[in-house]
């Protein structure tokens, strides 16, 4: 029997390396329009040539990003320049030491050949294969929480030793790197201090988490600063924002089967299709099975196990809230996925103990769940396999096309920091030129007057337009008599220059 297991476990770890191999020489250059990959980029790039943190970035930036992710890139950028596949080659190291520490995890709670399988399943992710042409913070983020979270378990496990104190040190340092990487890290911290509260009855140690965040916050602040805009617009609605969540509570349910099948290929369409009418359904009810699953843990007599998996339960439902939360901004599942990865280990643990759970109440062999467990993640495995095989040339760069690099060299040679440009696209067309634009955030209501205002506050004196996408600002541009002139165009964007601003 051990024979056999580990011939199985060599045949998957076999297929690992090869995943890791495919992953390595499908990285493409360039990125796709996006908008955050050119901010991190450019915050790199202030650090590296020390100039301000959010410099060169927009003139009206909305928000600041935590420095956690340009620290991590900066040296790239110093010594090899902005070059997109080496910028992206970190993904991979990442995405598969998450794998190894999300093994980690899994296997304690239960047998390590389906373990084996589960982070098999993660590492031929076909979310994963398209994602790592990202320069994004989520891996990143996903990796320091991963790490975070096996770092508490050894502080645990030597509870009681002299390398307690180490490991302690450790953890509040990387969950500190988390924090800086991305501002959900402060849900470890919390879970970390509900947990030494509650279960541990630890007040010292609690203590030393809770000065650890409050130290790396205020690191962050006094160093870069930190702009809370996306909580000033939750707030704005007065309530709506916060109905807008509640009715897309399932987004994050949906999004965790969007990330072990992803929906983009005619078989894996079927199934997400199916299994996400079935989440749109039942996403309350799995809310209230977990918020109710963590406080009955925590009020039984002697509720926590050698295991310790209260800890990872209460990040994992703090996180779930946070994201719940996030729901209210619009999203689809594809888009919203990259944010749900830390969850990943924990849902299958939960899923699995289900299954055990159900045919235990009727009567049926343990092991033959785990062999159904078994059978569908080897069919899910498969269908990533698939989607990968699908989608093995996939690029999504628009950089390097032709239409965008005619643009971008229009806009070197055309403007200045005398009279800049108004687009959808600031920050990437800042990072491809190095001038800075704005953003033409306005309402429908009375869009030429705010338009005006805006393009005089800034002194914007061009307005660029994709053909495809902003017919809205086209219709202004080409339909208001006397206010501006069509300047250049090519098969993709029109750019116009404003007569007339502030009217």
């Amino acid at each position: 029997m051990i024979q056999r297991l580990n011939s199985k476990t060599v045949l998957l770890l076999i297929l690992i390396i090869i995943s890791i191999f495919i992953n390595l020489i499908t990285l493409k250059n360039g990125h796709n329009w996006g908008g955050d990959f050119a901010q991190y980029i450019i915050n790199a790039k202030n650090i590296v040539e020390g100039k301000p943190y959010d410099s060169g970035i927009m003139l009206d930036l909305p928000l600041l990003y935590a420095p956690g992710y340009p620290l991590l890139i900066a040296p790239i950028i110093k010594y090899f320049g902005v070059n997109f596949i080496l910028l992206k080659l970190p993904n991979i190291f990442f995405w598969y030491f998450f794998v190894f520490f999300s093994y980690k995890l899994v296997s304690r709670y239960i047998d390590k050949e389906t373990s084996v399988l589960f982070c098999v399943l993660l590492a031929v992710s076909s979310d994963f294969f398209t994602f790592k042409q990202n320069v994004l913070s989520d891996l990143p983020f996903n990796f320091f929480a991963a790490l975070s979270i096996f770092l508490f378990y050894k502080y645990l496990d030597n509870y009681g030793s002299k390398n307690r104190a180490k490991f302690l040190f450790l953890t509040i340092c990387c969950m500190a790197y988390s924090f800086l990487v991305r501002t959900a890290g402060v849900t470890l911290f919390f879970a970390a201090i509900l947990y030494l509260l509650i279960i541990k009855k630890n007040y010292w140690d609690s203590l030393k988490f809770a000065l650890g965040f409050i130290a790396v916050y205020l690191a962050q602040k006094l160093s870069v600063g930190n702009n809370p805009g996306f909580f000033y617009q939750m707030l704005e609605g007065k309530g709506e924002y916060f109905v807008l969540a509640l009715q897309a509570n399932s987004l994050t349910f949906r999004s965790i089967l969007w990330s072990i099948i992803p929906g983009y290929t005619n078989y894996t369409g079927i199934v997400f299709a199916f299994l996400n009418k079935v989440l749109l359904l039942i996403s309350p009810v799995i809310f209230l099975g977990v918020g109710l699953k963590l406080f009955y843990a925590l009020r039984k007599d002697n509720p926590d196990s050698p295991k310790g998996l209260i800890f990872v339960e209460g990040f994992s439902f703090i996180y779930l809230m946070m994201l719940l939360l996030w729901s209210g901004f619009p999203a689809e599942p594809r888009s919203f996925t990259r944010y749900i990865y830390p969850l990943l280990p924990i849902t299958f643990i939960y899923l699995y103990k289900i299954v055990l759970f159900v045919f235990e109440k009727i009567r049926l062999s343990p092991s033959l769940a785990q062999n159904i467990v078994k059978m569908f993640l080897f069919f899910f495995l498969l269908l990533n396999l698939y989607n990968i095989v699908l989608a093995f040339d996939y690029n999504d760069d628009v950089l390097f096309r032709k239409e965008n690099q005619e643009m971008f060299q229009w806009v070197k040679n055309s403007t200045n920091d005398k009279e800049t440009y108004m687009t959808w696209r600031p920050r990437p067309i800042a990072l491809m030129t190095g001038k800075v634009g704005i953003a033409p955030w306005i309402s429908h209501k009375n869009p030429l007057s705010q338009l005006s205002y805006k393009l005089d506050n800034y002194n914007a004196r061009y307005i660029i337009v994709s053909k495809e996408s902003d017919k809205f600002l086209i219709d202004i541009c080409e339909n208001q008599k006397d206010f501006s002139d069509l300047v250049w165009e090519n098969a993709t964007f029109k750019i116009y220059k404003v007569r007339k601003v502030g009217k």
